[in-house]
């Protein structure tokens, strides 16, 4: 873990920024109603044995976007394997 929080580190500009920056996303939060309205090809990747957001989200996600495809990827949680 600590080697791997090194080349994050290491590629990081700013860690302030790139802890923050989903808080600093605009909008008013109502994107889930306007999945339906996406017209470009979609793939949602989505590891079976994500701890944080788990495989549901991913079979919920799915179906909301008109002819999305949902690759699972089996035994793998928040990041892709080096296999992979």
């Amino acid at each position: 873990m600590r080697a791997l929080a090194r080349r994050v580190l290491a590629h990081t500009a700013s860690i302030a920024s790139s802890m923050t920056n989903h808080d600093a996303m605009s909008g008013d939060g109502r994107w889930r109603e306007r999945l339906g309205e996406l017209t470009t090809p979609s793939l949602v990747v989505h590891g079976t044995d994500d701890p944080v957001f788990p495989f549901g989200h991913g079979l919920a996600l799915a179906p909301e976007i008109p002819g999305a495809h949902l690759l699972p990827l089996e035994q793998t949680g928040r990041e892709l394997p080096r296999s992979v």
